[in-house]
C-alpha cells in the first residue's frame, strides 16, 4: 500500500537590521568628548555589537578611510563611550552603529568641534615667547638718586586676563 509523506517547511524568519540612535555628544574638550547612543530595536535578531564610528569625514562608516570604531558592548538599550586623544580645534563627525545577523545600521551623524588649544596664551619662562613686552628704564638724578621704572604691555595679538 503506497503512502505519501508530507513535509512541512517553515519559512525562514524575517529579521531586520537593528534600529539605533545617536543620542548626543557632551563634555567636548580640547582632546575629548563623551558620546551617547541607544539601540531602540533589535530587528528580531540579537544585537551582537554596538558602538560609535567617528572621524573628520562627513559620513563615517565602519572600514572607511580615516574612520575610528569604538565598541560599546552588545544588546539593546543606551550606551556611552568616551573619546580621548582627539586633535584640538578640529571638526569631527560621529554616529552610533549596531550590528545583528541582518547587518549593520547607523544612527544620524552629529558634528562637533573640539576646543581650541589655548597653551600659546600662557607666558613661558626661559625664552622670548612671553606675550608681554617689558622695558626697564634706569636713571640717576642730579642728587645721585637712582630710579628704576618697569613698564609692560601685552604684545600685539595677545589677550590679557585681569
Amino acid at each position: 500500500m503506497p503512502f505519501a509523506v508530507f513535509a512541512e517547511v517553515s519559512p525562514a524568519p524575517d529579521y531586520d537590521p537593528p534600529t539605533v540612535v545617536t543620542t548626543s555628544v557632551m563634555g567636548v574638550s580640547v582632546t575629548g568628548a563623551k558620546l551617547q547612543g541607544s539601540v531602540v530595536a533589535d530587528g528580531g535578531a540579537a544585537v551582537t555589537e554596538r558602538g560609535f564610528v567617528y572621524g573628520t569625514v562627513t559620513n563615517p562608516a565602519i572600514g572607511g578611510a580615516g574612520v575610528t570604531k569604538v565598541k560599546a558592548g552588545s544588546g539593546t538599550g543606551s550606551f556611552t563611550a568616551t573619546l580621548t586623544e582627539l586633535e584640538p580645534d578640529t571638526t569631527y563627525y560621529v554616529r552610533a552603529y549596531a550590528t545583528n545577523s541582518e547587518g549593520t545600521a547607523y544612527g544620524a551623524v552629529i558634528r562637533f568641534m573640539t576646543d581650541e588649544d589655548d597653551l600659546d596664551d600662557i607666558p613661558k619662562t626661559g625664552d622670548n615667547s612671553s606675550p608681554w613686552v617689558w622695558w626697564l628704564l634706569c636713571g640717576t638724578s642730579a642728587a645721585g638718586i637712582v630710579t628704576r621704572v618697569v613698564l609692560s604691555k601685552p604684545k600685539k595679538g595677545y589677550r590679557t586676563f585681569m
